[in-house]
């Protein structure tokens, strides 16, 4: 019983918030300026929509934000299990004897993944992120690749190689 309590616990826990995304601060009131002036417009040419025009409102200028603002990335290592996942995506649950392999890398978003959420890109796998550049790529014994966005790189790595039994590549500092 005492084994399986320490398998459980968390070496690592980290949670990053969407908001802290610079595009997303940006957006967002860009997003309920613009959304504001288009259905303000309309109200005024359609008095009679008016009701119905300030539920739209409501839904997008006021639910999309508070929506952004719950979106969350939580990635949590464990002696026998990586997750990581944003709600509503459920994300991973890998076992740490199937990683063969992590590394660092600093990754353009925009130009390499296509943004940040969920993506499936050939040269990085699965990949989970909601800000910034730093990623580690976690490889698996079946050759496939899960990339985890993160604003504690070193942190993580430190958690995966206590956690795996994975010898460390001096190459890129990456097991």
């Amino acid at each position: 019983m005492g084994d399986s309590l320490l398998d459980q616990e968390s070496v690592f826990i980290e949670t990053t918030p969407m908001w802290r995304n610079p595009l997303v601060k940006f957006l967002i009131p860009f997003e309920v300026f613009i959304n504001s002036a288009i259905i303000g417009l309309i109200a005024w040419k359609s008095p009679g929509t008016r009701v119905g025009l300030l539920s739209v409102w409501m839904l997008v200028c006021l639910g999309l934000p508070i929506l952004m603002m719950l979106v969350r990335l939580k990635t949590d290592v464990s002696r026998a299990m990586l997750r990581v996942g944003f709600w509503p995506i459920p994300g991973w649950r890998i076992r740490t004897e199937r990683i063969v392999g992590f590394e660092y890398r600093k990754i353009d978003p925009m130009n390499k993944l296509g943004g940040w959420g969920l993506k499936f890109k050939k040269d990085f796998g699965v990949v989970l992120n909601v800000v910034g550049e730093d990623h580690v790529i976690v490889t698996l014994d079946n050759g496939k690749k899960r990339t985890i966005g993160t604003c504690e790189p070193e942190a993580l790595m430190d958690a995966l190689r206590f956690v795996c039994d994975v010898q460390e590549d001096e190459e890129t500092g990456a097991g």
